[in-house]
């Protein structure tokens, strides 16, 4: 499970400083926005590989978004995995987990 929450955190750094400018190879990219990261993402994505999140991704599922890297955003991902964490040990906990990991 740390390894979930450390892959989350390093996820979320990479792409705010991928955002911000913080790895040269991307400055001509101009990521500045949920808009700007999608455009970016639809060129990156396999749709062989990832078809469901190619098509939302290339639909537009990122438009519009203001605001897109704060702290608010991390705070509620972060939440939902806690949520999942949690569910999980009281899973475990009544037996309900038979064989889990």
């Amino acid at each position: 499970m740390a390894s979930v929450l450390a892959g989350y955190a390093l996820t979320d750094a990479a792409l705010i400083s991928t955002a911000g400018g913080g790895d040269p190879q991307f400055g001509d990219a101009a990521v500045e926005g949920a808009d700007a990261y999608g455009e970016v993402l639809a060129g990156l994505l396999d749709p062989g590989t990832y078809p469901a999140l190619s098509a939302a991704v290339r639909g537009g599922a990122l438009r519009g978004g203001e605001g897109w890297a704060d702290d608010g955003d991390f705070r509620f991902g972060l939440e939902l995995l806690l949520d999942g964490v949690e569910a999980l040990i009281a899973r475990r906990a009544s037996g309900g987990d038979v064989g889990g990991k």
